[in-house]
């Protein structure tokens, strides 16, 4: 059966057991609709008053939020999952994310839902994802005396892992004394690739340098056409109006610098450019 269309114009077929319809989260649950902040968002915190959690990150799938007072499951948006299709499960940043918030490691935690679907409780199966990683580990390296762009072009395996082909990084001083770094994946296009959108993984954020500590990040989704996507890849991370932009999360406070870093790392999933950009050994 045909649902409908993915964020990338490409038709969804699928016999998981999903509702869809637009917005049939506030049909559901109409209280949601204050709840979202100016930018989509949804505070954790507020969520969980309401919700709970399913799944343990690192043992087994997580994503999905259960009502207290229903059987009904929402889950969050459909971008945090890998390659953007509900056939698959969610990426690695929301591991990251809800393992940090339930460690209280994090000062506060705001995500995106999936508007359009929903399920039922016992629909939801409760399954492990076995995964390991190699790569270089992070050391504590900021580059504090750049500015300006500097893109990473990914190696072969990158590419087949991330279907990106380039990362961009921006450093910025603020007359605040603050130090905001911009980070962008460049999508390959090529004639396997029938979306209508190109849809590319940005990161925002702050650095304090009077106290010496990211106090801000969020990632989102730069969403560009053809036309656009085009003129974006002979421009550069600065050309934000060839893009709509969507928040997936946003954290705001003390970060301490190894979330920080995995937070990252986590988000754009697969990329080699990470761990090079920031003098890993």
């Amino acid at each position: 059966m045909i649902l409908g269309k993915s964020l990338t114009g490409i038709e969804i077929e699928t016999t998981y057991p999903m509702y869809e319809r637009e917005n049939i989260l506030f049909d559901v649950f109409p209280c949601l609709i204050y709840r979202r902040d100016e930018e989509g968002l949804f505070d954790i915190n507020d969520l969980l008053t309401d919700f709970s959690i399913l799944g343990e990150p690192g043992i087994s799938e997580v994503g999905y939020l259960k009502s207290n007072n229903s059987e009904y499951v929402i889950m969050l948006h459909p971008c945090f999952r890998r390659r953007y299709s509900i056939f698959n499960g969610f990426g690695m940043i929301i591991p990251y994310l809800f393992g940090y918030y339930q460690e209280n490691r994090l000062p506060s935690l705001k995500i995106a839902l999936d508007f359009d679907r929903i399920m039922l409780s016992k629909d939801w199966s409760h399954y492990c994802r076995r995964e390991r990683y190699y790569g270089p580990r992070f050391t504590n390296d900021i580059p504090a005396n750049k500015e300006g762009q500097t893109a990473y072009v990914l190696n072969d395996a990158d590419k087949f892992a991330t279907h990106s082909y380039e990362t961009d990084y921006y450093w910025e001083n603020k007359k605040d004394n603050s130090f905001h770094l911009e980070v962008e994946e460049l999508q390959v296009i090529d004639c396997a690739y029938t979306s209508e959108n190109v849809l590319c993984k940005y990161v925002h954020t702050h650095y304090d340098r009077e106290n010496s500590m990211f106090v801000h990040i969020d990632g989102a989704i730069r969403k560009y056409s053809e036309d656009s996507y085009l003129k974006r890849i002979v421009g550069n991370i600065k050309s934000r109006d060839l893009s709509k932009r969507f928040k997936l999360f946003r954290v705001d406070g003390k970060i301490p610098f190894d979330i920080w870093k995995s937070i990252i790392a986590s988000y754009m999933e697969h990329n080699g450019t990470i761990g090079e950009y920031f003098n890993s050994k």
